[in-house]
C-alpha cells in the first residue's frame, strides 16, 4: 500500500540492465554452444568431457 507514495524509479537504468544481463546471458550460452562444438570435433578429451557433464 506505500508503493503508491513512492515513486517509481526511472525505466533506463532497469531496462539497460536487463540488456546487459541478455547480452551476457546470450554471449555466456553462445561460447558455451561454441566451445562443446569445438571440443567434439578437433578435442581428444570430448569424451572425457562428456563423462564429467553426466
Amino acid at each position: 500500500m506505500k508503493s503508491r507514495n513512492v515513486p517509481q524509479r526511472p525505466s533506463p537504468p532497469a531496462t539497460a540492465s536487463q540488456q546487459i544481463h541478455a547480452k551476457a546471458r546470450r554471449i555466456f550460452i553462445f561460447a558455451i554452444i561454441n566451445l562443446f562444438a569445438g571440443s567434439t570435433q578437433t578435442s581428444p578429451h570430448s569424451s572425457e568431457f562428456a563423462r564429467l557433464n553426466r
